[in-house]
């Protein structure tokens, strides 16, 4: 008879903090609940999608593998990705973003900057250092 409450109360208990857990997830501002990092499905992403960006494909691996080995990191992950127009700039970090995060690009924890799209005036470089280069807090 203990067994079957055992039971009992295992399966409860599972269903309902699943439930609550969820339903806190959906309130809650928390990375805990957007984080859902799965670098075996960025890999595959990475080498069927992104043509010709090898070295890119390995670097972004390995960094973000690193990153997510170290459990309680003391700063974020932060890419800065170089090259000309149409070389996968943006598809690697759209890829690498729905692959570490539910909301994908939707997430409060994704920052994406386009140089020429925040920071247009070359003569405010100054002012754009000052405030740390976040353009949501440089003035009009």
């Amino acid at each position: 008879m203990l067994l079957v409450w055992a039971v009992f109360y295992l399966l409860f208990f599972n269903t309902v903090h699943g439930v609550f857990k969820e339903l806190y997830c959906t309130i809650a501002d928390t990375c805990e609940c957007d984080f859902k990092p799965n670098i075996r499905d960025l890999e595959w992403d990475l080498y069927t999608n992104l043509y010709g960006q090898h070295l890119a494909q390995d670097i972004v691996s390995e960094e973000v593998k690193t990153f997510l080995a170290n459990k309680n990191p003391d700063r974020p992950l932060v890419l800065s990705l170089h090259g000309g127009s149409g070389t996968g700039k943006t598809l690697l970090s759209a890829m690498l973003v729905s692959h570490l995060y539910g909301a994908a690009m939707g997430s409060s924890y994704v920052h994406q900057f386009i140089p020429t799209l925040h920071f247009p005036a070359r003569e405010r470089v100054n002012e754009y250092r000052e405030v740390g280069g976040h353009p949501d807090e440089v003035g009009g």
